[in-house]
């Protein structure tokens, strides 16, 4: 790996070159953010699927409500946590892109094995972190209660899965959105050791890596959030269209809605993963000086090496 010759020229973008360069990071690298993308959110999407599956009987539940009798809010309700739960464990689900994004900048060939190698190394910090502090496992939790329970109650689901989970949770990404590159990529560990002076834990790292810009981080977040809730209503439009005009069925079924609509969620998903790994490396130029860095690493590198 040479530090100083990267895929990605290392400087600081803004936000329109940074969306473009997604985009063109997507094109060149599709075929393993692809498989990456389906081998980390498929088993997220077929549990989802299942959990979720008795709240699109709208019709039924509605006949079966005392308060709600419109097939129309138990629709909207199911889009709210089908969307909440993708955006909970997405990170997370999204932990193999992550990584192979990070390694493919510096033009490292990676095998699939090594990717997942690497990942499942750092499973039980990205677990605790990406899975219990910041919900993605446990929004299975609120998920199970409506399978087991699917009639609506909007005192419970509003107040502690809406807000309490997913809305509580955006702040928090919205302020320090880098916590699965800061595990992932930097392998950063949660606790420090006497033994790793040098190695900041994670806790650190967070903390000084998001210090110095929350209100950037912010903005960022809140444009990158309806620039990607924009993306799901136009992929499910045109995947619509699409359908109407291949097999000329002009009809918005529960096929769209267990189907296209979190196919889109995920696809939108892990191009979100793209952007915010880019993201991170402008937060990395424009805080720590990286590309200095890395120019400095690789002539170490080098000197290292005609040495021996």
């Amino acid at each position: 790996m040479q530090l100083d010759k990267t895929s990605i020229v290392i400087s600081q973008r803004s936000m329109g070159e940074i969306s473009d360069l997604s985009l063109l990071v997507m094109r060149a690298y599709w075929r393993p953010i692809l498989v990456f993308s389906l081998v980390g959110g498929a088993p997220f999407a077929i549990v989802n699927f299942f959990l979720t599956w008795p709240l699109v009987h709208y019709d039924q539940l509605a006949i079966e409500s005392v308060r709600y009798s419109s097939s129309l809010t138990y629709r909207i309700r199911y889009y709210v946590v089908m969307m909440g739960g993708v955006f909970l464990q997405a990170p997370l689900a999204m932990s193999l892109v992550t990584y192979f994004i990070g390694q493919a900048v510096f033009v490292e060939q990676l095998s699939f094995r090594s990717v997942l190698r690497t990942v499942f190394g750092q499973s039980v910090p990205i677990s605790i972190v990406l899975g219990v502090l910041r919900f993605g496992l446990l929004s299975y939790i609120p998920l199970v209660l409506l399978f087991l329970d699917p009639g609506f109650s909007p005192e419970t689901e509003i107040v502690f899965y809406f807000f309490g989970m997913v809305v509580s949770m955006f702040f928090i990404r919205a302020f320090r959105p880098f916590a699965p590159e800061i595990l992932i990529l930097e392998r950063s560990r949660l606790w420090g050791t006497k033994k790793q002076k040098e190695q900041q834990s994670y806790r650190q790292r967070n903390t000084w890596l998001h210090s110095t810009q929350y209100n950037d981080n912010f903005g960022v977040h809140l444009l990158l959030s309806l620039s990607g809730l924009l993306a799901v209503c136009y992929a499910c439009l045109l995947s619509y269209l699409a359908i109407g005009l291949l097999i000329g069925v002009w009809e918005w079924g529960v096929w769209m809605d267990v189907i296209i609509f979190p196919a889109s969620l995920w696809a939108i998903a892990s191009w979100m993963t793209i952007l915010r790994f880019l993201f991170y490396m402008n937060s990395r130029i424009r805080t720590e000086g990286w590309e200095l860095e890395l120019r400095f690493k690789a002539e170490s590198q080098r000197l290292r090496e005609a040495i021996v």
